[in-house]
C-alpha cells in the first residue's frame, strides 16, 4: 500500500535547507578511495548531553572531506519506526506500483529497499533516490523484526525476520516454524512468499553468491552460519541447508571447517535445532554478512570480530575460517573507564552491519555506544586479516545505533548509506527523534 501522506524528499530537503541527493557533485568519489586516502577521525564521539547537542541533520562525526545528507526520516515517510537494513535494485526494473510513477523503468541503483525492525506489523519500504518519494511496498501483521534485505540475481528481494520464538505465525505457511523466516519479494508489486527451506532462524544478514546460493546466520549465542543451495537455480522453495562445523579449532572457533548438511524437514520448523542435532559450530551472536569474490565475511558481535570464510564450489572440500578483523589483533580494544555512557574511549566493539566498497575495503558499523563506523583495508600481504582498520565515523546520538550500512551502486556508487535507528533527542535526554536514512559522500 502507498501512504498518501508520504512527502517527496525534494520538499524535505528544501525545508531543511539541504540539497537533493542527485544534485551532489558527480565527481565525488567514495568507494574508489582506499582508507589510506582520508585522514581517520581521532576518537569516538562524545555522547550528546544538555549543552552539547548534536545536529539532527548531521549526527555523525566524519573526516573533513565528507558530507552527510538526511535523505528520509521516519515521520516524513509515514512508516514504522526502526528502519534497519538497506538494499538497492541491482538491475533496471519496472517502477514499483507503490510509487507514483507510471510505465517507467527504475535504473540500476535508483530504488532503496528498507526493512522495519518492529515487533509486529512489519513493513518493507521503497525509496526512489532520484525523486525522493518513499512508499510502503508490503506490510503484514505477522511480520516480526524484519531485518536483512538482499537483491537476488533473478531480480527479487529477500527479507528476513530476526526473531526467536516467533509470536505471530504466517497463516500461509504449513510448517510450524519456531523462529523467523525469509521472504522473497517481487520488487515491483510487493507480492511475497515465505521460503522456509532457507531455515527457521533469527535472521539478520543475508548473502547471495553468483551461483545463487543463499547465506544466512542465526542471531543468537551460540549462533550458526548457514548456506542454502537451491535444488534449481532461482527457485528457493526447495534445497539443501548446510551449516559450518569447525573441524580443527584454533581455540576461538576459527581454523579448518566443513559444511554439514541439515535435515530438510527440521530446518523449516527449527533450523537452530537442526544445527544442534548435526553438531555444528556456534559463535557469539553472528549478525551481518557480505561476500567479496570467494570470501564470506561475518560480523560476530559478542566477541568483537569479523570472520573471513573461504567459499568453495565443492561443498565436500575443507575450507578455512579466520579472524579478518578482531579487537586487540588488528584494531584497538574499546575500554570504558568509568561505566557511564559518556566516557567511552575509541576502540572496536560490537561489530554489526557490513558493506564492501568497490576498492575492496570492508566497512563495519558498531552496535555500540557510541556507534562507530570502521574501514578495514584488503588483505594484500596474505596473512588472512585486514591490513589496516581505521575509524571513519562516529554517531553522536548515543541512544541510537547505525544500521543498514550499504555502499551505493550505479549513479550512487560514491555514496555510503546508513540509518540512525531508534534515535534519541538531540540533547541526550530521554526524548526521541525520528529514525533517519543518511547518505554520506566525499566532497
Amino acid at each position: 500500500m502507498t501512504n498518501k501522506n508520504t512527502k517527496n524528499l525534494i520538499e524535505i530537503f528544501a525545508l531543511a535547507g539541504l540539497v537533493a541527493l542527485t544534485s551532489l557533485p558527480s565527481n565525488t568519489v567514495f568507494g574508489d578511495t582506499s582508507i589510506e586516502q582520508f585522514t581517520p577521525i581521532e576518537e569516538s564521539a562524545v555522547c550528546a548531553t544538555v549543552g552539547n547537542e548534536y545536529d539532527v541533520d548531521a549526527p555523525y562525526i566524519l573526516p573533513e572531506v565528507y558530507t552527510q545528507t538526511v535523505i528520509a526520516n521516519q515521520d516524513a515517510a509515514g512508516v514504522n519506526d526502526l528502519w534497519d537494513m538497506n538494499q538497492q535494485n541491482q538491475e533496471t526494473v519496472d517502477y514499483p506500483i507503490a510509487l507514483s510513477g507510471d510505465d517507467t523503468k527504475a535504473t540500476r541503483g535508483q530504488l532503496l529497499y528498507t526493512a522495519t525492525e518492529v515487533g509486529s506489523n512489519g513493513q518493507v519500504t521503497v525509496t526512489d533516490l532520484e525523486t525522493g518519494e518513499v512508499a510502503i511496498l508490503a506490510q503484514e501483521s505477522y511480520w516480526n523484526r524484519l531485518d536483512g534485505v538482499k537483491w537476488t540475481p533473478w531480480n527479487t528481494v529477500l527479507v528476513g525476520e530476526e526473531v526467536s520464538n516467533d509470536p505471530d505465525k504466517d497463516p500461509n505457511v504449513t510448517f510450524p516454524n519456531t523462529h523467523g523466516l525469509v521472504y522473497e519479494f517481487d520488487p515491483v508489486t510487493g507480492d511475497h512468499q515465505a521460503r522456509p527451506a532457507i531455515g527457521s532462524l533469527a535472521h539478520e544478514g543475508i548473502g547471495v553468491d553468483k551461483r545463487g546460493n543463499i547465506y544466512v546466520i542465526d542471531e543468537t549465542t551460540p549462533g550458526g552460519i548457514f548456506r542454502f543451495v537451491p535444488d534449481t537455480y532461482g527457485d528457493l522453495s526447495d534445497g539443501q541447508l548446510y551449516a559450518i562445523k569447525i573441524t580443527e579449532n584454533n581455540g576461538d572457533n576459527t581454523g579448518k571447517a566443513q559444511w554439514v548438511a541439515l535435515d530438510r524437514d527440521t530446518v523449516k520448523i527449527n533450523a537452530r535445532q537442526a544445527g544442534t542435532d548435526a553438531g555444528i559450530t556456534g559463535w557469539e551472536r553472528p549478525e551481518d554478512l557480505d561476500i567479496m569474490k570467494e570470501t564470506l565475511y561475518v560480523s560476530i558481535t559478542g566477541t568483537d570480530r569479523v570472520l573471513a570464510i573461504e567459499l568453495n564450489r565443492d561443498l565436500t572440500k575443507e575450507f578455512t575460517v579466520t579472524n579478518y578483523v578482531k579487537a586487540g589483533k588488528n584494531v584497538p580494544v574499546e575500554v570504558d573507564n568509568a561505566g557511564d555512557e559518556t566516557d567511552e574511549v575509541t576502540g572496536f566493539n560490537s561489530p554489526d552491519n557490513l558493506t564492501i566498497t568497490p576498492s575492496g575495503d570492508l566497512v563495519i558499523v558498531e552496535d555500540n555506544t557510541p556507534s562507530d563506523i570502521w574501514f578495514a583495508s584488503p588483505d594484500r600481504n596474505n596473512d588472512r586479516q585486514a591490513d589496516g582498520v581505521v575509524l571513519f565515523a562516529s554517531l553522536q546520538d548515543c541512544r541510537a545505533e547505525g544500521t543498514g550500512l550499504l555502499m551505493g551502486i550505479g549513479p550512487y556508487s560514491n555514496t555510503l548509506f546508513v540509518n540512525q535507528q531508534h534515535a534519541g533527542s538531540p540533547d541526550g535526554t530521554s526524548g526521541t527523534a525520528p529514525d533517519q536514512i543518511i547518505a554520506i559522500t566525499r566532497n
